[in-house]
């Protein structure tokens, strides 16, 4: 069995930082119902009775796309002059920013809020804020994702031969892509 790393850090009252070898979270609440997010997208919620034993837990998926459609059937956008037009709602999914990156970043930037009256949440919104500005740096999926919504608007704008410059560069970050290879075809 492998070793595993767990540190627990006690920011105030009811709230702690739980930082493990591969993830971060905070967690917050009292003894009956705590409330805990992570850096990998989940978000928990338990309620329960004191020192009996019962409780109830709940885990939500905040990377999930809450609408379903039938058939990945094509967007019908009302501008007709941006990738949205072309692309099937799976297609599309590939071309938002990673909601890990979105979540740290909102996570630091409450943490920033509180830390103007409770310092040490200031230090962790700076961790949150490092690690988030830290994945926009390395993660190849949120440089895919930045240079297609940059080509989308250069679409939008009419700027064709722009949009097609930036789809290529995208596809230098992430080669043989196939919703690129499919803009590129259609635009």
């Amino acid at each position: 069995m492998g070793w595993r790393v767990r540190k627990s850090i006690k920011l105030g009252k009811n709230t702690k930082l739980n930082l493990n070898k591969k993830s971060f979270s905070v967690s917050t609440g009292t003894k009956g119902a705590r409330v805990t997010l992570n850096n990998k997208g989940k978000a928990t919620r338990t309620f329960g009775i004191p020192e009996t034993g019962i409780y109830n837990t709940k885990q939500y998926d905040l990377n999930q796309n809450q609408k379903v459609y039938k058939n990945n059937m094509k967007i019908n956008a009302i501008n007709y002059g941006s990738f949205e037009s072309l692309l099937t709602l799976n297609e599309m999914q590939c071309l938002k920013t990673p909601s890990k990156i979105i979540l740290s970043v909102v996570i630091g930037i409450i943490l920033a809020i509180v830390g103007v009256i409770f310092l040490p949440c200031m230090l962790l919104a700076l961790i949150f804020l490092g690690y988030g500005l830290f994945e926009m740096v390395i993660n190849k999926d949120y440089k895919f994702a930045f240079k297609m919504s940059i080509a989308n608007l250069n679409y939008k704008k009419g700027n064709i031969m722009r949009a097609r410059g930036l789809v290529n560069r995208a596809l230098k970050i992430k080669p043989n892509h196939p919703v690129a290879l499919k803009i590129l075809e259609l635009i």
